[in-house]
């Protein structure tokens, strides 16, 4: 049964692929669509909340965002085999996401949904979990007193696995959706991480939890903000890793999870990708940077702004799907694809500094 880490490690590995076949594999494999940039939480790390369209010329694709039947028109010209990634802002606050979901279900194209699960309603449950629907990511904190405050939301932990009970009751004994659970990795909850993960397992009958490290600086991974000039993209964006208050500690919580995971029904996933305490110690001495393998992704997984702009993985614009027939395809074929896949080649494993503390990365060893 696929779960999220092993949705992770395709992409990684069709990325690799396309780069050593590029004529037998010509586009992406994923496409993330960011349905809508406004949120229903102010969550005290949150860096598309602080970022400034006016800073370094950057446009603001959620000023003009697309319409529920322009999602679908994109929808029903996804190249197949596809998979499609929904997130936002919240993504169970737009009107477009039940229309996305039924128009990928029509091609058989399988989704995961991003959410704060706050705003779940009734007419959600059975949007989620929908036969394509194959996993829905829930961002949690940790237990209440942690996750209530970062989020800047009183009482926001309960609420949040209430609404997951109720998606565990709509989707039944069937195999899918598969909830993953999404954690940010704070100082805080470091001491708590081996009790959260028994509870996402037992209470929130997870899969997988996701666990990634906070990163600072001004950077533009996967902004809702974009530009066209790449060597302003690449030169202006920049990531740190948070610098954690005891790093011994977090080189042993987090070693002691990778070791459970053959013992435990919810894996955990680290993000930055790493698997063993060599990798976490090498990444942590380094200060996240410098530690690299080389970089598939934006061969195998592009992103969809509210706007119809199509990105990478940083927010180096490389054309609007409106001005494109709402064709993916031939926004992949024109030369601004081609020219950010070559830059990010040239670095090689020593990625750029906005590349730093990447999600999606992976840590050399």
């Amino acid at each position: 049964m696929l779960t999220k880490a092993h949705s992770d490690e395709i992409i990684h590995q069709y990325g690799r692929l396309r780069a050593w076949a590029p004529r037998l594999l010509r586009r992406p494999l994923g496409v993330f669509f960011y349905i809508t940039g406004a949120c229903n939480l102010s969550c005290t790390y949150c860096w598309q909340r602080d970022q400034d369209a006016n800073i370094h010329g950057l446009m603001d694709s959620t000023r003009d965002p697309m319409t529920p039947e322009e999602w679908v028109k994109v929808v029903q010209q996804l190249p197949r085999p596809s998979f499609l990634g929904i997130s936002g802002g919240e993504s169970t606050i737009s009107p477009s996401l039940g229309p996305i979901i039924r128009a990928a279900a029509d091609r058989r194209i399988p989704v995961t949904v991003n959410t704060n699960a706050l705003t779940i309603r009734d007419e959600h449950l059975e949007i989620l979990t929908a036969p394509n629907v194959r996993n829905i990511s829930i961002s949690i904190d940790g237990f209440a007193a942690i996750h209530d405050v970062s989020r800047n939301r009183k009482g926001l932990f309960d609420k949040v696995v209430v609404n997951i009970g109720r998606l565990n009751t709509a989707r039944g004994n069937r195999r899918y959706p598969r909830i993953s659970i999404k954690t940010v990795l704070l100082n805080e909850t470091i001491g708590q991480l081996a009790e959260f993960r028994r509870f996402c397992a037992e209470i929130l009958g997870a899969s997988t939890l996701n666990i990634s490290f906070q990163k600072l600086d001004e950077h533009y991974q996967f902004s809702l903000l974009y530009q066209h000039d790449l060597d302003a993209v690449f030169g202006t964006s920049h990531s740190r890793l948070y610098p954690y208050r005891d790093r011994d500690e977090v080189i042993q919580v987090l070693g002691d999870l990778i070791d459970g995971n053959e013992r435990s029904h919810c894996e955990v996933v680290l993000y930055p990708r790493m698997k063993t305490r060599a990798q976490i110690r090498r990444f942590l001495e380094g200060d996240g940077v410098g530690v690299y393998e080389p970089c598939y992704l934006p061969l195998s997984m592009v992103v969809v702004l509210p706007d119809g702009e199509v990105i990478p993985c940083q927010s180096f614009g490389l054309g609007n799907l409106r001005d494109s027939g709402y064709s993916l395809r031939k926004v992949l074929k024109a030369e601004p694809y081609t020219a950010f896949l070559k830059r990010l080649e040239s670095y090689g494993k020593a990625l750029p500094s906005g590349c730093s503390v990447c999600c999606f990365s992976k840590i050399e060893g």
